[in-house]
């Protein structure tokens, strides 16, 4: 399989899983409480996402950096980094910021609640919401807390072409929490 398809499926599955994502917020959960997300930022907040792409047994692992490098009134000017390239994104409100950790309610569609459960974040053990369903003819899984709302960790296969592919989102970093628990600016991953 050449790169230009195997880039094609990264990008479809990783649209799927955006699109997918669900910011749904609860009274109660079980596990331990997520940390309340800043009401605004600085110049240096940042957040670190994992995105994990397999297909015919290859895989592929991008870490991409949203940094707020300005502000200007109520917007924020963003950089991204990724494989070591900066991009600079432009100015946003804190809503495009947050985008893809903060997914909006009514893109449930297509996934059903499936309760909460702990899972272990790099801020610390976090009581999410699990969303299981399908969208476009991918199987998507997402971990939402109900607390801040954030996507902590996203799953979604789909077979595009008769080729399987499989891709996981992780927050694996940033200083965009009031408090910073257990690490949250470690780097590390989900297990």
């Amino acid at each position: 399989m050449n790169k230009k398809m195997l880039a094609v499926i990264a990008v479809v599955i990783i649209v799927i899983v955006a699109g997918v994502a669900v910011y749904y917020l609860l009274k109660e959960g079980n596990g331990d409480k997520a940390p309340a997300l800043k009401e605004s930022f600085e110049v240096g907040d940042y957040y670190t996402v994992k995105e994990t792409l397999s297909s015919l047994g290859e895989t592929e692992v991008t870490e991409s950096t949203l940094t707020i490098v300005g502000i200007s009134g109520d917007l924020y000017d963003v950089t991204e980094t990724s494989d070591g390239v900066t991009t600079k994104l432009g100015l946003m409100t804190r809503a495009e910021f947050l985008g893809d950790l903060l997914p909006p309610k009514e893109e449930l569609t297509g996934l059903s609640s499936q309760g909460t459960e702990a899972l272990q974040t790099a801020f610390g053990k976090v009581s999410c919401e699990r969303w299981e369903g399908t969208y476009m003819g991918a199987s998507a899984k997402l971990w939402i807390s109900p607390d801040n709302g954030v996507l902590y960790h996203g799953e979604a296969s789909a077979t595009i072409l008769g080729i399987t592919a499989t891709t996981s989102m992780d927050l694996i970093a940033g200083t965009i929490f009031v408090e910073s628990p257990s690490g949250g600016d470690s780097g590390a991953g989900t297990s």
